[in-house]
């Protein structure tokens, strides 16, 4: 996988998550995925971001990463959305946005499989907050199969 995959990746289910809470967000197993793809966007474009400002090759396996003495297996393979933040934060300051971390802090194994906790009354600003990431990190066009727009 190259890291501009992780950032189509990222708009696939951005749009997927619109249209689910547009379009049926009453039952709890929708809003539990909607949570979970949210977090995949923010980490998924967190991943983005950092091999982009470390001049990755867009062609290169970014399993393959051996830089500074990191390791995709070592360094970038998590879902922990705090660790990342820190490891981007290392090579492009604060450029993500606090209210992203504080809302995704919460974005582990329990809630992403289990569904033990709760927190889905945030998930417009969920939605919302992955979309802003996506359009500070990289202008990403939310276009469908060349449609202008994030219908369904």
């Amino acid at each position: 996988m190259t890291y501009l995959e992780l950032k189509r990746a990222a708009k696939k289910h951005y749009i997927t998550c619109k249209c689910l809470f547009d379009k049926c967000n009453n039952s709890w197993i929708i809003q539990e995925n909607i949570y979970y793809l949210c977090g995949y966007i923010v980490e998924m474009m967190i991943k983005y971001q950092f091999f982009r400002r470390i001049n990755y090759s867009i062609n290169e396996n970014i399993e393959n990463l051996n830089y500074n003495g990191l390791t995709y297996k070592k360094d970038i393979k998590t879902h922990n959305i705090i660790s990342l933040v820190n490891l981007l934060r290392k090579y492009d300051g604060d450029i993500i946005l606090n209210d992203v971390v504080n809302l995704f802090r919460k974005w582990d194994v329990d809630i992403r499989y289990n569904g033990k906790r709760k927190i889905y009354d945030n998930l417009k600003e969920s939605i919302e907050l992955s979309k802003k990431l996506m359009s500070r990190l990289q202008k990403v066009n939310f276009s469908v199969r060349g449609q202008a727009n994030e219908r369904c």
